[in-house]
């Protein structure tokens, strides 16, 4: 059975998972900080249909519960979708923020739950705080890089589970790099599997 994660591990990993989160936002900073005077930033990176959500979010603060597409002249209802983003809107407007800071909250702060969830997921499965830390801040690395160095698998037994799980090298087209810039549900959903 795996030992307990002890406190002081915890703070480790939440330290660890706040250096890389803030780390990911270098890009975003570096987007607003050269832009060009008469232009504006839209504070997205990677997945520029993102805007989408950022419009729910923008109905949200309007007091909508309805998604209307603002992207045609086609007149049409809302329908419940994109709720998460909608609530987000409710959110910002009780905070008195803005759309765009409120994307960038979720965004970070959805980072940081998903890098604390895989260091509970792999604790699971190895059993020493030392493996677990250097194994998830070598993960942190893959996260950010999107592939690891070494093409050698590694595995890892879970002591009375009859299975060996084993973690291999991710490549440059990584799914999970690629999330790290983009939508706070896709980080969640990643969270919750």
């Amino acid at each position: 059975m795996t030992e307990k994660i002890s406190r002081r591990e915890w703070g480790i990993a939440a330290g660890l998972a706040l250096a890389v989160t803030l780390a990911l936002q270098l890009p975003y900073a570096l987007g607003y900080w050269t832009t060009r005077v008469g232009t504006e930033y839209s504070g997205l990176l990677v997945n520029l249909s993102d805007v989408t959500y950022y419009v729910a979010i923008q109905l949200g603060m309007q007091g909508e519960w309805l998604y209307r597409i603002r992207f045609t002249a086609e007149s049409h209802a809302g329908a419940f979708l994109y709720t998460f983003y909608l609530a987000l809107g409710y959110a910002a407007r009780a905070l008195g923020m803005d759309a765009m800071p409120m994307w960038h909250v979720s965004r970070a702060t959805s980072s940081f739950l998903m890098f604390l969830g895989v260091y509970g997921f792999n604790a699971y499965f190895v059993d020493k705080s030392n493996w677990r830390l250097w194994s998830c801040s070598r993960l942190t690395w893959v996260l950010m890089a999107g592939q690891i160095g070494s093409s050698k698998p590694m595995s890892c037994t879970r002591k009375g589970v009859g299975r060996q799980i084993i973690l291999r090298s991710l490549g440059p087209n990584s799914f999970i790099a690629i999330i790290l810039f983009c939508s706070p549900r896709l980080k969640r959903g990643r969270l919750c599997v």
